[in-house]
């Protein structure tokens, strides 16, 4: 076949502007598709299709070629599963406190959660301590108080009016403790006139002091006892006006997380735990009010914190760039606080990383910078 030349217009378009509909490519959406790259691009769709777990995708080449923008357009357009997205919270284990619980909840619910609990704590730092400080709770505590007084008073008078008659006298040393004493008319005994008394009379105030004295240990058992279920009604009494309070607050919630079963227990479970630690709110003491609300960002209580590690705003594909790949940066870490000179931690301050972010979705890093770090890869490939 003969070659034949070209002249200049075969080798021309002009390019007829005018009809172009914008007159910058500013104007202009950008393309999103992939152009060139077949093989790769199916690849990537094959790769996204596998629904085991295990598998990754490593795209190699030059710099520049556009690798990242590629996957980054096709990851865009992936149709997910919108229901397989999750949010994720830690909260108090109440049986165990050094070991959170894990909530998985629909999207939004997390963040929503933490809202609603930190207004049910708001409203508890002030309705509990005046629940407990009005003339309705001071009269029951009070009944429970005279109750105690007066079984302890008339024991003692009776024990007392038996002595007495046996020619003994109840007192009281300057220790606190009780002592009897033989009575020589109306008048104590001296250890003169003690000694001045027939040997038989002396025998019979011994004897008679020593039934005394088991009478009076088996009434400080008896005092011990009442003592002991005084306390038991006092905390019977604090737990009653406790529940009263933060059932009225707590109801609501119930009835708005009715459909999330793990919600429901964990609120069932709060609810029981503020009544056994009612203390935490009343801040009997400077101290235990400190440690209680000492944190990074100043909210409290701590123990009933809802630490929401992975929210979602939208129902979009997770896609998640890390730029820089290190042990943290993907695994996430845990922050600490100071209180007196003292660090600690707790399940509030555990903070996520890249991994939990892409959590039922995609994370894109670059192999290289991860490579250099060699516990980031062995672990990934772990999660993979």
């Amino acid at each position: 076949m003969t070659i034949q030349a070209l002249n200049s217009t075969q080798l021309y378009q002009v390019a007829e502007l005018e009809k172009l509909p914008c007159k910058s490519t500013k104007e202009l959406p950008p393309i999103d598709e992939i152009v060139g790259q077949e093989r790769a691009q199916k690849a990537v769709e094959f790769a996204m299709s596998i629904k085991e777990k295990g598998y990754n995708i490593y795209a190699i080449g030059q710099n520049g070629l556009g690798k990242r923008t590629m996957i980054l357009r096709y990851l865009n357009r992936h149709q997910h599963d919108a229901a397989a997205l999750y949010d994720w919270c830690y909260v108090a284990n109440f049986e165990d406190i050094r070991t959170p619980k894990v909530l998985k909840l629909p999207n939004g619910i997390g963040r929503q959660l933490k809202q609603d609990i930190e207004k049910l704590m708001t409203k508890l730092v002030k309705a509990i301590p005046l629940a407990f400080d009005n003339e309705m709770y001071f009269t029951r505590a009070d009944k429970l108080k005279n109750q105690l007084a007066a079984k302890q008073e008339a024991e003692l008078e009776s024990i007392t009016r038996h002595a007495k008659e046996q020619d003994v006298s109840l007192t009281v040393t300057t220790q606190g403790d009780y002592q009897f004493v033989a009575m020589n008319g109306d008048e104590l005994h001296t250890e003169e006139s003690f000694d001045e008394l027939t040997k038989k009379e002396q025998e019979r105030f011994g004897d008679t002091i020593d039934a005394l004295e088991i009478s009076l240990r088996n009434m400080v058992r008896q005092l011990t006892e009442w003592e002991e279920t005084y306390s038991e009604k006092i905390k019977k009494l604090n737990d009653e006006v406790t529940k009263d309070v933060i059932t009225h607050f707590i109801k609501q919630l119930k009835i708005d997380y009715a459909d999330y079963s793990e919600i429901k227990g964990y609120l069932t479970d709060l609810q029981k735990d503020i009544i056994e630690n009612a203390d935490i709110f009343l801040e009997e003491s400077a101290e235990q009010g400190e440690i209680a609300t000492a944190s990074l960002d100043k909210k409290l209580p701590r123990r009933y914190k809802v630490n929401v590690l992975v929210s979602r705003d939208n129902e979009d594909f997770p896609i998640v760039v890390e730029e820089n790949p290190n042990y943290h940066s993907l695994f996430g870490y845990i922050e600490t606080a100071t209180f007196k000179g003292t660090v600690f931690t707790d399940f509030s301050l555990i903070r996520p990383g890249s991994l939990h972010k892409a959590n039922g979705g995609v994370l894109l890093m670059d192999a290289i910078k991860s490579s250099r770090t060699a516990l980031c890869v062995g672990r990934v490939e772990t999660c993979a």
